[in-house]
């Protein structure tokens, strides 16, 4: 990863010019917007999710920079992984912690007044004038009335939302397209798929959701470089 935040490093695993400039797909989260980052003031004294889970993390951050830095350095891209569970491991049903997070997204649509991020004035920019990105659309994983309202108030109507599986998703997706992700797993995917060559893709710096345990990257730059031809960027969300 680029270690200067001032600078965007960009990589090419070939010489060969592609602009992938007929669409744009990108992920909503953290990249449009971070509606987890402003329900972490929400949910702290939420008699439920304080019997569910352990909050005490995010409560003993006294000011919004210290809410900040342990959002960028969370360990799982769902805000509620990243809590202790007080609740018995054998009774969570799957899919808890995404319905879980959308649940409460969908209940405080406060959350997504303003606060957009610094790439998307130049998303809307782009969609108004669409003579260079004919298409644009943003994802997320679960549907959400929020969020689908959000896109239509920054953006014009063009801007499609999707939402579902990726796998099933990206083979419906132009293959002339930039990807915009805040989840680097991503390029593992579009690389089992077999469909990673020729892409564009811009990744988002510094969340530490996508470094693994040991402490390499989700997604092994290098190995995926050598066997695909792609370029990549880093974005400075935060």
């Amino acid at each position: 990863m680029n270690e200067n935040d001032n600078e965007v490093i960009v990589y090419t695993s070939q010489y060969d010019v592609f602009t992938n400039s007929t669409c744009m797909f990108v992920e909503y989260h953290d990249i449009i917007k971070a509606p987890m980052f402003f329900l972490l003031f929400a949910i702290q004294d939420n008699e439920i999710l304080n019997k569910a889970f352990d909050l005490s993390e995010i409560k003993i951050c006294g000011t919004v920079q210290e809410m900040l830095e342990w959002y960028i350095n969370r360990k799982s891209r769902n805000i509620f992984e990243c809590f202790p569970l007080l609740l018995d491991k054998d009774s969570i049903p799957d899919g808890f912690f995404t319905d879980s997070l959308n649940n409460y997204l969908e209940m405080t649509n406060e959350i997504f007044a303003g606060h957009e991020l610094a790439i998307v004035p130049t998303i809307a920019e782009l969609a108004v004038h669409n003579t260079i990105v004919k298409n644009i659309i943003i994802y997320n994983e679960v549907y959400n009335k929020n969020i689908e309202e959000d896109i239509a108030n920054i953006f014009p109507e063009s801007v499609k939302f999707v939402w579902g599986d990726f796998k099933e998703i990206l083979p419906q997706v132009n293959k002339d397209t930039t990807f915009i992700f805040s989840d680097m797993n991503k390029l593992n995917i579009m690389a089992e798929m077999n469909l990673l060559n020729y892409r564009s893709v811009i990744l988002a710096q510094n969340f530490k959701y996508n470094i693994n345990k040991d402490g390499t990257y989700k997604a092994n730059i290098e190995d995926l470089m050598s066997k695909f031809e792609f370029n990549l960027a880093y974005l400075q969300v935060f």
